[in-house]
């Protein structure tokens, strides 16, 4: 349980370095990939989310819980330091398409477990 838990404390830390990320991407591919973070979140937390990582023995549901709950925290807090400027962060981007992908990704676990 303790490695779930490290493995998505892990997770929401790549979210909190999204924009570092994206900086870093756009200057290594001349701005080809950069624009395109938060579909990358999107696909790392669809894998997340439908259960991948469980292959490599992590359990699955205290880490799954642990993330959600901590990245909706943190795009609350997130999303209202922009509200005034009309603009969304890096880190609401790529954290919001985290959480998408891994809901996404947990009803596909939860059809793959019933069927």
């Amino acid at each position: 349980m303790v490695i779930s838990l490290l493995f998505g404390f892990l997770l929401l830390v790549l979210v909190l370095l999204s924009g570092w990320i994206r900086l870093l991407l756009l200057m290594l591919t001349f701005g080809l990939i950069g624009t395109r973070i938060p579909f990358l979140y999107f696909i790392l937390g669809f894998s997340f989310g439908s259960g991948m990582y469980s292959v490599l023995g992590i359990d699955y549901w205290p880490g799954f819980i642990f993330n959600t709950i901590v990245t909706v925290i943190l795009l609350r807090k997130t999303s209202k330091l922009y509200e005034p400027y009309g603009e969304d962060s890096t880190v609401s981007q790529c954290g919001s398409g985290f959480l998408i992908g891994s809901v996404l990704g947990l009803l596909v676990y939860l059809i793959r477990i019933v069927f």
